[in-house]
């Protein structure tokens, strides 16, 4: 959960899902909208590095960095 200091957004606004190497975002039901570039989603919509996000009038962008190898313990490693 990240928590943005204003006003035009709202306590639960938007989620972004990060899974099988894709991202995507969905509006919450926000009262003052998600928009991806220049257009105010209202289904789950597919993200990519550079992509600007609004929540209300607030700016995001957002990033996606290539995995750097496994994140899984080898055996015997602790």
């Amino acid at each position: 959960m990240v928590w943005i200091d204003s006003t035009a957004v709202s306590r639960r606004h938007a989620v972004i899902r990060i899974g099988n190497g894709a991202a995507t975002i969905a509006d919450l039901g926000s009262k003052n909208g998600t928009l991806v570039g220049k257009e105010k989603i209202d289904a789950v919509t597919a993200l990519n590095d550079g992509d600007e996000i609004r929540l209300g009038t607030v700016l995001l962008i957002f990033r996606a960095f290539p995995a750097e190898g496994s994140t899984k313990t080898a055996p015997g490693k602790s």
